[in-house]
């Protein structure tokens, strides 16, 4: 529904400047009798809506692959919800991931200023149903929360939409959370200033073997460095800001980034402007 919208809204904003131009040429041609006149101004008219057009495209398909939508769109649901748990921990929130099986409703609780807030994360290809909103709603009582919102990669049916307007459930679409993602590439807290550089012009094996020193609690220390390609040369950055330990350079989705050697365990990452 929503590339459809797009589709028709494109085609709208195309009519509208083919129009504009024979309009404009129509009157050129009224007052200077000159075709050759009308002509121009009508095709520079076009031309200049045209390449408007385009241009926002542009800006908006930039937009899209800078957030990360993308690459959320292929993530199965377990991922999606870790995914959000950073989303939300940057913003201040106490968060906390419900069991894989038998969450009653709740993927995810966030706690801000004493008030809780239970989430249904739907990672879909398509819009998401009623059945989200229930889910989120009931979960209210459970688990003690404030609030139920639902957050999707997608859009939601008219029905779930009508639910959730009548039980006050807060609807998070696709392009809400592109912008909470915008929002937290812009404004990462600072990093620290470089405490070690010990990691600086070093090859992947290097890398792995230095990170080795001080392993992760929640993974082996072979696997601290995530994908890292055993042939390159990394360069070092700061010390990570939420575990400690020593960053490098990479190419991300978001561009060249500092992400941490924790990772995936640490999911800092901080993108180069």
């Amino acid at each position: 529904m929503a590339r459809r919208n797009k589709s028709n809204k494109e085609e709208v904003e195309i009519s509208a400047g083919v129009g504009l131009g024979l309009f404009i040429g129509f009157g050129v041609y009224y007052f200077t009798h000159s075709a050759l006149f009308a002509v121009l101004s009508g095709s520079l008219v076009i031309g200049l809506v045209l390449a408007t057009i385009i241009f926002s495209n542009t800006r908006k398909q930039e937009r899209i692959k800078r957030s990360g939508i993308l690459e959320i769109d292929r993530m199965n649901g377990y991922d999606f919800e870790e995914r959000l748990k950073d989303l939300f921990e940057s913003q201040g929130y106490q968060v906390y991931l419900t069991p894989k099986s038998g969450d009653y409703g709740a993927d995810l609780t966030i706690t801000k200023n004493g008030v809780k807030t239970v989430i249904q994360a739907k990672c879909y290809s398509n819009p998401v149903g009623l059945e989200a909103v229930q889910q989120a709603f009931t979960a209210i009582n459970f688990y003690d929360a404030v609030n139920a919102w639902v957050v999707t990669n997608n859009t939601y049916t008219a029905q779930a939409r009508r639910l959730a307007e009548a039980n006050n459930v807060r609807l998070i679409e696709r392009y809400e959370l592109i912008q909470m993602l915008e929002r937290r590439i812009e404004k990462l807290d600072p990093l620290p200033e470089p405490v070690s550089k010990s990691f600086k012009g070093k090859s992947a094996r290097e890398l792995v073997a230095a990170s080795s020193a001080a392993p992760s609690k929640n993974m082996p220390a072979s696997n601290t460095t995530g994908a890292l390609n055993p042939n390159k040369t990394y360069e070092s950055g700061p010390v990570c800001p939420k575990c400690g330990k020593d960053t490098y350079i990479r190419n991300t989705t978001v561009g060249k980034a500092y992400v941490c050697l924790d990772y995936p365990s640490c999911t800092f990452l901080k993108r180069l402007d």
